[in-house]
């Protein structure tokens, strides 16, 4: 055998454990689910193939249109959060006295457990004695007293935030490292020019920052359609009544509750869908803004 055979046969050895666990762990997964969601199958019993049919149901039922409504909602929330990033991630890389502990502090939620944190907003959600309302009382604002958990036209909102709270330190991050990396040549030059902050931040900032702003965006969307924990926990599986049922703790509930398996993972493959679609469409406009880049070059 040859050198560079033999080369070749350890390089191949190597990848052979980890393309394995691979094929076993996510692309035979992938494979059952896309079957199963053409099935009617409670688990136990053999499976019946029922073609189309669980997509149908899917397309047509109304809990599943009341659950995507809750997830824009977490996804507009969200990004209402990643602006709040951008603002203290602006803040932050300026010259503010004792910047690096404010980071610390904003970032510390992210490293938090996600059931910790829901089940601490639980308490200060609780609606006689939770600190929220308690606070209110105090300042003498019982008017905007909610029941946080309970309430249809609050309850998404509600955990939504909680959600936010523990993200905001990370887009924050990530975006603090993009603007680092601005040369500080271009502040200066428009600074020569007569630009003031606005401008500068307009013209110089945003442009810079737009990829990351964009991944950003991906990151809340994948995140809110994926969301579980905080409805799963807080609010007794998507209560009240299917107020704050996610298109995930639906599939879940369909799943384990009613052994509706075939439906659930219908289910998952159209978020898988609808996860690529969005990741498409971002692929997309980020080529076509680095064309245009070359185009004007």
């Amino acid at each position: 055998m040859s050198l560079q055979m033999k080369k070749r046969v350890f390089v191949s050895s190597f990848l052979l454990v980890p393309l394995a666990l691979y094929a076993m762990f996510v692309l035979y997964p992938t494979f059952k689910l896309f079957q199963l969601s053409f099935t009617d199958w409670n688990g136990l019993d053999g499976a019946k193939w029922i073609g189309l049919d669980n997509y149908r149901e899917v397309v047509q039922s109304r809990e599943v249109w009341v659950s995507l409504r809750n997830n824009l909602i977490y996804f507009l929330t969200g990004l209402v959060g990643v602006a709040f990033s951008l603002f203290l991630a602006v803040l932050l890389t300026g010259k503010l006295r004792f910047a690096k502990g404010f980071r610390s502090i904003v970032f510390a939620p992210f490293i938090l457990n996600a059931t910790a944190v829901s089940f601490m907003f639980g308490f200060l959600y609780e609606t006689e004695s939770g600190a929220i309302n308690v606070a209110l009382r105090a300042l003498g604002l019982g008017f905007l007293e909610q029941r946080w958990l309970s309430d249809a036209s609050v309850v998404n909102v509600s955990l939504a935030l909680i959600v936010v709270w523990k993200t905001v330190g990370f887009y924050m991050v990530i975006l603090i490292a993009t603007l680092q990396s601005i040369p500080e040549d271009l502040y200066e030059a428009a600074v020569i020019d007569g630009a003031g902050k606005w401008q500068s931040f307009r013209f110089i900032t945003l442009p810079c920052i737009s990829d990351i702003v964009k991944l950003s965006v991906f990151l809340v969307f994948t995140g809110s359609v994926q969301t579980f924990e905080q409805p799963f926990l807080l609010t007794g599986q998507g209560g009240p009544g299917y107020a704050s049922m996610t298109f995930a703790l639906y599939s879940v509930h369909e799943a384990f509750q009613f052994s509706r398996y075939g439906l659930a993972s219908a289910m998952a493959v159209v978020l898988i869908a609808i996860v690529l679609v969005v990741q498409l469409t971002q692929h997309i406009l980020v080529r076509e803004k680095g064309d245009n880049h070359e185009d004007f070059k």
